[in-house]
């Protein structure tokens, strides 16, 4: 078959739909299918693309730019001629002659209270319905997603989802118990000694001036050392940065937009706790990556997260300051609840490797 990955402008900030459009063009080359995975032009170069790729949008850096090419999406129209299907992460073109599989996990948008928040929120909401009308086959990461999404739209058929777990690479296994190669690693991108790790956009959903505020809470209450290195993008690190400085932080937070892929493991492994206390749950591969790192995972409690990391994480109430500080304190302050959750972690992970992630997708293109 012919396939078309659309990937949009979601290629940066090593975020989920990252993971899977590589995951997704890497494991249906794999099965022998002719792959184009059409991205933006200014996607992260030290990520490597199997197949044809097709730099076909723009760098849209206003919410209004990005909106127009999502809603139109002309050259994917013409793109997508030819090809047998198409994969999408997070929303469908406007205009698509080719049965769609959707692969689907922000959940921010879904509740009406932070929709309101968002100035972008009932457009997003708007994007998600459209999608999931158009789509042939919605792919979800875990069973909550999909009873979320039915919650909010319950015109839809149940039988259009289906699971696609997220998945781990085997380099992020390697590096649990090795400490090759992470001093190069340290010295590349200016990391401290003693560190907790958050990847992922630096958008309203991960929450990222919560981190800061926790890490600043536990370090003044405990007396922490440790320093804060935010690995991703985002479309206003400017306000973050203001944010940080109003805290006292600049001097214990670390902002890396971009880390090569080879890298990526190490940077994790030589944390001493992965952070993400989002407000709504997304694809959720970063917590797996972190586990299968050997580090600690402390993520808010949401079903989604749940469902990906039983007992594995140290999982705390979302948008609660009091709770993630003590969280904090616990985790990086006693060895034994840290091997504790570095022990299930990495048992966890080993649930979700890349061939079951290839074999559940390969099944659903197969019956397109």
């Amino acid at each position: 078959m012919r396939i078309l990955v659309n990937s949009l402008v979601s290629l940066r900030g090593h975020g989920g739909a990252l993971r899977l459009s590589l995951g997704a063009a890497r494991s249906l080359c794999a099965a022998g299918h002719d792959v184009t995975t059409a991205i933006a032009r200014d996607f992260l170069s030290e990520y490597q693309v199997p197949g044809t790729v097709r730099r076909i949008w723009p760098a849209a850096k206003s919410v209004t730019a990005r909106m127009l090419w999502e809603q139109i999406q002309l050259p994917l129209a013409i793109v997508c001629q030819g090809f047998d299907a198409i994969l999408c992460a997070g929303t469908m073109p406007a205009y698509m002659p080719v049965p769609g599989v959707l692969t689907l996990a922000e959940t921010l948008f879904l509740d009406p209270a932070t929709r309101r928040e968002c100035r972008d929120g009932r457009y997003r909401f708007q994007m998600i319905e459209r999608s999931l009308k158009m789509a042939r086959v919605v792919t979800v990461p875990t069973d909550a997603h999909r009873e979320r999404l039915m919650a909010a739209f319950p015109e839809i058929p149940g039988g259009r989802y289906t699971l696609l777990p997220p998945y781990v690479d085997d380099a992020f296994f390697a590096v649990a118990d090795s400490d090759d190669g992470r001093e190069p690693v340290r010295l590349r991108y200016g990391l401290p000694m003693q560190y907790v790790v958050h990847v992922g956009p630096l958008t309203p959903r991960n929450n990222p001036g919560h981190i800061v505020q926790g890490l600043f809470a536990a370090g003044m209450a405990a007396g922490l050392p440790h320093h804060l290195v935010m690995v991703g993008y985002g479309h206003d690190t400017r306000s973050l940065v203001r944010f940080i400085r109003e805290h006292g932080m600049e001097g214990r937070v670390r902002l890396l937009p971009s880390v090569a892929e080879g890298d990526l493991p190490q940077v994790l492994a030589m944390a001493d706790a992965f952070v993400k206390p989002a407000r709504a749950a997304g694809w959720g591969g970063g917590l797996l990556e972190a586990m299968a790192c050997g580090v600690p995972v402390i993520a808010s409690d949401l079903a989604e997260y749940r469902a990906l990391c039983g007992t594995a994480a140290e999982l705390v109430p979302c948008g609660d300051l009091p709770a993630l500080r003590k969280a904090l304190e616990c985790v990086l302050g006693t060895a034994s609840r840290r091997k504790q959750l570095r022990d299930r972690g990495f048992a966890q992970a080993q649930r979700y490797r890349f061939d079951r992630f290839s074999k559940c997708l390969n099944d659903i293109v197969s019956a397109l």
